[in-house]
């Protein structure tokens, strides 16, 4: 995955992120979302073909845009460890 920061600041951060899309994009929004720093999360895909997708991220100051991001990708990752967790414990039975 190649990363392009296109702006970086405080308060927003500007992505173009190279083969990527909606699956991986919507629920990082999502889970930015629940954030209350955040103004403004989401994202565009360019063109299917190409396979460019900016992502633009604001908050209000009371946490830097990367660390908005980071922690909504930890969040995203402890989800998807309870269910695989939950999962588990069904094939045990």
């Amino acid at each position: 995955m190649k990363i392009n920061f296109v702006k970086k600041s405080k308060k927003e951060l500007e992505l173009e992120i190279d083969g990527e899309g909606h699956t991986l994009f919507n629920p990082i929004r999502k889970a930015l979302f629940k954030d209350k720093s955040v103004v403004f999360a989401g994202y565009h895909v360019e063109h299917p073909m190409i396979g460019q997708t900016k992502f633009l991220i604001k908050t209000d100051g009371s946490k830097t845009a990367k660390e908005a991001l980071i922690e909504a990708i930890d969040s995203l990752k402890n989800e998807i460890k309870e269910l695989k967790e939950a999962f588990l414990e069904i094939k045990k039975s």
